[in-house]
């Protein structure tokens, strides 16, 4: 069995009511980094990032979030050193391929909505349709029953912060 270490970057707060957590994941195999930052936090990031591993090193980014604010950061990312698979839905996929012809791209769907390392599953992605983001996806890590819930359940504020 692979031994997995999931290691939160972030969390990089956007404003008051909202947070964006990234990580970085090991198997014995894979080094895989699951989603990025909005471009104004880029700088930070890869900092903390590379106190990880080095880009180039990284196998599989993951996307989860799919919008296209995304291509301004995964262009720094390439210019870094990036040359791994990205991973998305299949909309987004598409728009990557269009843009980073150099970059391989898969799909949920060409994946099998599975991410393998060696005979074991590192990852089921679990397509889930949630406004406003229809194409979303979740991630679920069977070794450790860890569950990456993308945008569902992401931001907690307390109700007297609104009042």
């Amino acid at each position: 069995m692979p031994e997995l270490k999931i290691i939160p970057i972030g969390p990089y707060v956007l404003d008051e009511m909202h947070q964006i957590n990234t990580f970085f994941i090991t198997t014995k195999t894979y080094k895989i980094l699951y989603d990025l930052v909005p471009i104004q936090f880029y700088e930070k990031f890869r900092e903390e990032l590379m106190s990880q591993s080095r880009i180039e090193e990284i196998d599989y980014l993951v996307l989860s979030n799919s919008h296209s604010s995304i291509l301004n950061v995964m262009e720094k990312l390439i210019q870094d050193g990036f040359k791994g698979v990205i991973i998305s839905n299949h909309f987004f996929s598409r728009q990557i391929e269009n843009v980073y012809q150099n970059i391989q791209v898969k799909s949920l769907k060409s994946l099998d909505f599975i991410l393998m390392d060696g005979k074991e599953v590192v990852f089921e992605f679990i397509p889930v349709v949630f406004l406003p983001y229809p194409k979303m996806f979740l991630s679920y890590m069977p070794l450790t029953e860890t569950l990456f819930s993308n945008t569902i359940f992401s931001s907690y504020i307390h109700l007297s912060a609104l009042w």
